[in-house]
């Protein structure tokens, strides 16, 4: 395949465009960074159409109205100032992930019969299959949390479609990193790993992602320093920011008419909301959000993700300004979210936890109202303290000395 055949199956984008030019000057290296991310892309593409035989009402996360606009998602979110900061390897990286992180929800019926029974289909090697290699312990933890029975070996007899669903969904970043890792480990294992991490990185809470040792600001990819935590970050931002109408087009809802109402409720959230710009603000950019609605019941929905939204924004920007890079510190302000309600008029209704109420209620439930209740919690804690530190100096082969007096006084 020549370089315009690549180029054509490729986004038109400012990520591949300046990937091209940073790949082009890279003379150290012997790595065909167009070839391998097209190689990827088409295994990929061809597999991802199977999420919607599984989940037939979801949203679509194939390439056509997910993969491919998550690179123009990516331009308008990081800005061309922010891809160019990035190096070659960065840029691959990223490109990659676009396409992979969900990849995992791509189960095959071969796969679930293997995950579930331990069978394996005729002809098949377990080689050939793309799961986890704890996948069993994965579903057998599944299975004792959802109480379903398992025959003697250890593996489950039934499963309705709806648990199934729900575990391929809890299990699909893992699973994309682990079969990023498979397709990248015969050509570069730097590629391999770092891919892995970050595909499964956008599933991940905020305290995994801000472990150096898992992800590192300075990993080795490509005889570059690649900073994957700053690109996990990035993956997370677009993936959660392509919330508009173009990943639902009006003829594939016509076509799905979902049933189910969280799905349903999806559609009419992406369907009420424009594609995200980010203007300029005071000396950086928000992230703007336009839509309208006529349904209270969306309207609320869309506030709660709204307030999901804010909070990713301000966990992501947190890990950057923590990590002090200027290549990678985003200029992303706050969301100014700006859905109308058309024909009703919006009004907002917060509860509030009133904690204070909440400890004498239960305090005096549990200790009826015993003024002195503390000393004892107080006593406890110190005696556990004291336990401890002896513990802690014994081990070390260290004297405890005068450790252990406890001295109370009630006024």
């Amino acid at each position: 395949m020549n370089r315009t055949q690549i180029m054509n199956q490729l986004p038109s984008c400012d990520l591949v465009d300046i990937l091209v030019d940073k790949a082009d000057q890279r003379k150290d290296i012997e790595f065909d960074f167009l070839g391998k991310l097209c190689d990827f892309r088409q295994r990929v593409s061809g597999e991802v159409r199977q999420i919607n035989e599984l989940f037939p009402e979801y949203t679509p996360h194939d390439e056509e109205y997910h993969l491919k606009n998550l690179f123009h998602v990516a331009g308008t979110v990081l800005g061309r100032d922010r891809i160019e900061e990035m190096n070659s390897a960065e840029l691959f990286l990223l490109a990659v992930s676009l396409y992979g992180h969900d990849w995992g929800m791509a189960v095959s019926d071969f796969e679930k019969q293997y995950i579930l029974s331990g069978e394996l289909p005729a002809g098949e090697e377990e080689k050939d299959l793309w799961i986890l290699y704890d996948e069993h312990d994965r579903i057998m933890k599944f299975a004792e949390n959802e109480r379903l029975k398992t025959d003697p070996n250890g593996y489950i007899k039934e499963i309705s479609i709806d648990l199934w669903r729900e575990y391929v969904r809890q299990t699909h970043a893992a699973r994309s990193g682990e079969r990023v890792r498979r397709f990248f480990s015969s050509i570069d294992g730097g590629v391999a790993d770092a891919a892995s991490r970050i595909c499964e990185g956008h599933w991940l809470g905020f305290e995994e992602l801000d472990d150096h040792k898992l992800y590192p600001s300075d990993f080795s990819v490509l005889s570059e320093t690649a900073n994957i935590r700053a690109i996990s970050i990035y993956l997370r931002l677009v993936d959660f920011l392509d919330l508009a109408e173009d990943r639902t087009p009006y003829v594939i809802w016509k076509f799905v008419a979902p049933r189910n109402p969280h799905s349903k409720m999806e559609w009419a959230k992406h369907r009420s909301l424009r594609p995200v710009t980010c203007p300029e603000y005071q000396k950086g950019r928000i992230v703007r959000v336009d839509g309208s609605t006529d349904d209270h019941e969306v309207y609320a929905a869309l506030e709660d993700m709204r307030i999901w939204c804010e909070e990713q924004l301000r966990g992501c920007n947190d890990i950057l300004a923590r990590m002090n890079d200027p290549r990678h510190k985003l200029d992303l302000y706050h969301i100014d979210w700006r859905v109308a309600a058309r024909h009703f008029k919006p009004v907002p209704i917060q509860f509030e936890f009133d904690r204070d109420r909440m400890f004498e209620i239960l305090g005096d439930e549990i200790y009826q109202s015993d003024p002195y209740v503390f000393l004892r919690e107080l006593l406890q804690n110190s005696i556990d303290a004291i336990r401890m530190r002896r513990e802690v100096f014994e081990r070390r082969g260290m004297s405890p000395g005068g450790l252990g007096t406890i001295r109370v006084e009630v006024d």
